[in-house]
């Protein structure tokens, strides 16, 4: 059994008079086309068992089985039928052309053949063929982001439930070194599920004002636990403060061009980081548009990449590593790229193979009034990051059709001081709240499921709970965090987001700034 292999730019020509041959070939060779020549049907279906070509050029009246069986048998492969055949034919009655059409072709150039009209029609139908191989690959991917979206949803349920819990057994000294383990173990599956749900619809960012200096540390920090290489972190300049991001997505991105880097050298090296503010006129960077930027640069000392591999680093799938877990997949890089340009950055690429590899992220620096997006104060995060914020006598209600979820939270805040109900769907959370109110005693806040499996969910649940209440402050949950409502939350009436899994010391932050905001 022979590989077939695809051959871009590929044109297979049959006919049984070479004479006819000779100067289509030399024609079509000067406008780069690859040529591959047969005499007849049987050869032809031969040949397109070693090599599938982007076209076909088929003469209908050949000896043994003429060209309308020949069509009729490539269209019948499941692996030829999407390549288009034209009939090259003195034979111009209708009948005949009919006939033709029926078996299959896609096109006829009446002979004696004109090499102008010949070139127009094979040019059209190549790109007719690109064209759908990329909607083919636009739409395979899009049915994989919703499998990958709805894989990380209930996964990110799950991680939940367990880091929840580690985490309440973390204050008891017994085998806290394993559960530290286990936390992070969480975190990093964690991490993986927030790739997939990147990957399968991107995530619209949810701008705040960030450090990226911290960002990159932790990355370096957080990939590096386990290896044996090292880093070293530059920084150049006094970092302008004008920089916006996701601190989620950033983070993710970080993680996986630092992962990459380790990998490449084989987890011992030293990866170099290094971050610069830089500036560009207008046609100094094609991809970015005039104006200041931050950008990093994570250098590693690994096997690097073939120059012909550079154009496909970002594509999804594509690995020269092997296959067999997330990075042999090839989604690490592609997740990076998307988040980068989804930032209005982007990342450019160096490598010497053999010597190592340079990954040059750009994200801008923005003059932005801090009020016109959902920011946390440096004055008030300040005192928030103190994992020992205690919050007693509040008021909370819980949507979550999860039960595990809802009895982790409770166990987490109650033993705070909090006063805590919980609802498996939005209809009986809204009746809850409604019942609070009239007794006079609200929620101080609602923790909101985006979306459950029965019943309403937190869009919907939040509208009514404000025609009760137009004070009511709610929080939207969900491990969807590509879904609009997540990065724009306000824009649907709530006061913040909690992304599942998340931490306690999280939770309590941002409980602490919806309620006393």
């Amino acid at each position: 059994m022979m590989n077939t292999q695809s051959a871009p730019n590929s044109i297979l020509l049959v006919d049984d008079q070479p004479e006819n041959l000779q100067p289509i070939v030399y024609y079509l060779e000067q406008y780069k086309y690859k040529i591959f020549v047969s005499l007849s049907g049987e050869s032809a279906m031969g040949i397109l068992q070693q090599v599938i070509p982007d076209l076909i050029l088929l003469d209908i009246m050949m000896p043994g089985i003429n060209g309308y069986e020949t069509c009729r048998r490539i269209k019948a492969d499941p692996k030829l039928s999407d390549i288009p055949v034209l009939f090259m034919s003195a034979v111009t009655d209708i009948p005949n052309k009919v006939k033709g059409f029926e078996v299959g072709c896609q096109d006829y150039i009446t002979k004696p053949i004109e090499h102008e009209e010949l070139l127009a029609r094979v040019k059209t139908h190549i790109q007719m063929r690109h064209m759908q191989k990329e909607l083919f690959k636009f739409e395979k991917l899009q049915a994989l982001g919703v499998l990958a979206g709805g894989i990380a949803h209930d996964f990110n349920n799950i991680l939940s439930i367990i880091l929840g819990n580690v985490q309440l057994l973390k204050e008891s000294q017994e085998n806290a070194s394993l559960i530290r383990s286990t936390e992070k173990a969480v975190m990093r599956a964690a991490n993986l599920s927030k790739s997939l749900i990147t990957f399968s619809k991107g995530g619209t960012p949810l701008l705040k004002k960030g450090d990226i200096y911290e960002v990159v540390k932790e990355s370096l920090d957080f990939i590096l636990d386990t290896s044996d290489a090292t880093y070293e972190l530059d920084v150049r300049d006094e970092i302008s403060s004008a920089i916006f991001f996701d601190q989620v997505q950033i983070s993710q991105a970080f993680n996986q061009i630092i992962l990459n880097a380790d990998q490449a050298m084989n987890h011992n090296g030293t990866i170099y980081a290094r971050i610069m503010n830089v500036s560009f006129g207008n046609n100094e960077k094609r991809l970015l548009q005039k104006g200041d930027y931050v950008c990093v640069s994570i250098s590693d000392t690994g096997y690097g990449i073939d120059h012909s591999d550079m154009k496909r680093i970002f594509d999804p799938y594509f690995s020269t590593q092997e296959r067999g877990t997330q990075k042999g997949m090839g989604l690490g890089l592609s997740i990076a790229h998307s988040i980068i340009e989804q930032h209005k950055g982007t990342i450019e690429v160096e490598s010497i193979p053999g010597k190592g590899s340079s990954f040059h992220v750009y994200l801008p620096v923005f003059d932005i009034n801090e009020e016109s997006l959902p920011l946390l104060k440096r004055e008030e995060t300040a005192h928030l990051e103190n994992d020992d914020i205690t919050l007693t006598n509040i008021r909370i209600l819980i949507m979550d059709d999860e039960t595990e979820i809802c009895e982790m939270l409770k166990k987490i805040l109650k033993r705070d001081g909090f006063l805590v109900n919980s609802t498996m769907d939005g209809l009986s959370a809204v009746k809850e709240y409604q019942k609070q109110y009239n007794k006079g005693e609200p929620y101080d806040a609602v923790i909101l499921d985006l979306s459950v499996k029965r019943g309403m969910g937190g869009v919907e649940t939040i509208k009514r709970i404000i025609n009760i209440d137009k004070n009511a402050k709610a929080i939207i949950s969900s491990g969807y965090s590509q879904n609009p409502v997540m990065s724009d939350f306000s824009k649907y009436g709530f006061k913040g987001a909690l992304f599942k899994p998340y931490h306690i010391d999280e939770l309590k932050r941002t409980l602490h700034r919806v309620i006393f905001e």
